[in-house]
């Protein structure tokens, strides 16, 4: 299984724990993975979607093919399980093939286990991570950083308010 690490500063490691060397200084295709890692608790994402975001100046054939040759090195280097097509031509990733911080944040978060999702949530979204010219992804960025943020405060809050109810409370993270 992928680890995708997103939360903080942005790590990722293959089955065997090492750094996916094959796609390091290639940050649209790492961006693109947490764009689908994130998604993906919302089922599939279009392609036409996905080119909007990465490849908005290209056509949309062009656009099309830069998505395929980026799934393809996507899949070479983390595995041919990597995603799963929907015949409505969405996209998503296959949920035994990757782990990712974030999504596993927002579970815990939403099941109440505020100390496990705080635990993970070890800083903003791609803190620090940025894509040249890509105004849409910037504001996906923006968009699910502020989101996440809100969701980890809220967590503390809760985990915080039940901790004042409750003194004899083992607190810990």
């Amino acid at each position: 299984m992928v680890k995708l690490r997103v939360l903080g500063t942005l790590d990722l490691q293959t089955d065997s724990g090492r750094p996916s060397s094959d796609l390091v200084g290639q940050p649209k295709r790492i961006a693109l993975l947490a764009v689908l890692a994130l998604s993906s608790t919302r089922g599939p994402i279009s392609r036409d979607r996905l080119v909007g975001i990465f490849w908005p100046d290209l056509s949309q054939r062009r656009g099309r093919r830069a998505l395929s040759q980026s799934l393809y090195v996507l899949r070479q280097s983390l595995g041919d399980d990597l995603f799963v097509a929907n015949g409505n031509d969405g996209l998503q990733l296959g949920a035994s093939s990757v782990w990712c911080d974030a999504v596993e944040f927002q579970e815990a978060a939403g099941s109440g286990d505020g100390e496990r999702a705080l635990s993970l949530y070890a800083g903003d979204l791609l803190d620090g991570f940025h894509l040249a010219d890509t105004e849409e992804f910037e504001r996906w960025v923006d968009s699910e950083r502020a989101r996440l943020k809100r969701l980890a405060i809220d967590t503390a809050l809760k985990l915080s308010l039940i901790h004042i109810s409750e003194p004899t409370r083992p607190f810990t993270l």
